[in-house]
């Protein structure tokens, strides 16, 4: 049950171990790795560079953060890391809108505009896995409500790139006995159609979570050369994590919660 990209020896300066050899990421299947490596992104130009700004205005970010969940404590570092964010992308001039405290519906209607979809909110996950699921709110704000795992591969997601899950669980499996299943809310969401999909394993730390996503943004639309696509995102976030790893290597319950699921 435990993952593959923190495997190793993590006593300091120690690099006899996966995050310091290997990028890793995870996929369903092969056909599945197959169609996300067919989409290209169009977050960057065919140099692999950021785009201009006067290119990038087609870029979109959704953010829906809960700050604020009935029936459950309310999550420490949503507001810390929604402007985190805010000032990591400042200079890239990629769009970002804010659906604070939505219904299940206004994300369906929401994500299809959008190029990325961060979730910053609760998530359950379910030992049958179809009914794990991001915790939003009813239409009268004053219950809460499920965006479903098996609801998720029916968005419409025509601009669909990469999908951030900063909630726990979310890549999460908690049956042993289906420790080889792979149905949960991060594969929903390639399965609808997101080439990259970044979730938590388990529940990190607030403010591990604040800072991985901070420092992803910042150095993602920073021109790093010609690479490819698919690898800058991949890289990306494995750089971010092995920065919080750098930190505290021997804590893995800090930094190891963080997965990439995708191309």
């Amino acid at each position: 049950m435990a993952p593959f990209h923190a495997a190793g020896d993590h006593s300091p300066r120690s690099t006899r171990n996966t995050l310091s050899r290997a990028t890793s990421t995870y996929i369903p299947t092969i056909k599945a790795l197959s169609y996300a490596r067919q989409k290209k992104l169009h977050l960057f130009d065919e140099c692999g560079a950021s785009l201009p700004l006067e290119r990038f205005r087609n870029a979109s970010l959704l953010l829906v953060p809960m700050p604020e969940t009935p029936g459950a404590t309310n999550p420490p570092g949503v507001h810390r890391e929604i402007q985190y964010i805010d000032d990591s992308t400042t200079k890239s001039a990629i769009r970002i809108t804010v659906l604070g405290n939505p219904t299940p519906a206004e994300v369906f209607k929401q994500v299809q505009h959008h190029d990325i979809v961060h979730f910053t909110c609760h998530a359950v996950s379910d030992f049958n896995h179809s009914n794990s699921h991001l915790v939003l709110l009813t239409p009268d704000r004053t219950d809460a409500d499920k965006l479903m795992a098996r609801d998720i591969p029916s968005l419409n997601t025509p601009g669909a790139q990469l999908a951030y899950l900063s909630s726990c669980y979310s890549a999460g499996n908690p049956s042993t006995i289906l420790a080889d299943e792979v149905i949960h809310l991060a594969n929903a969401l390639q399965l609808a159609g997101f080439s990259h999909t970044l979730a938590s394993l388990w529940k990190p730390e607030d403010q591990a979570s604040s800072e991985v996503a901070r420092d992803f943004y910042h150095l993602l639309f920073q021109d790093q050369g010609n690479v490819d696509d698919h690898y800058r995102v991949s890289a990306t976030f494995h750089k971010t994590v092995k920065k919080l790893q750098d930190k505290m290597p021997a804590n893995y319950l800090r930094w190891a919660a963080f997965a990439h699921t995708g191309a």
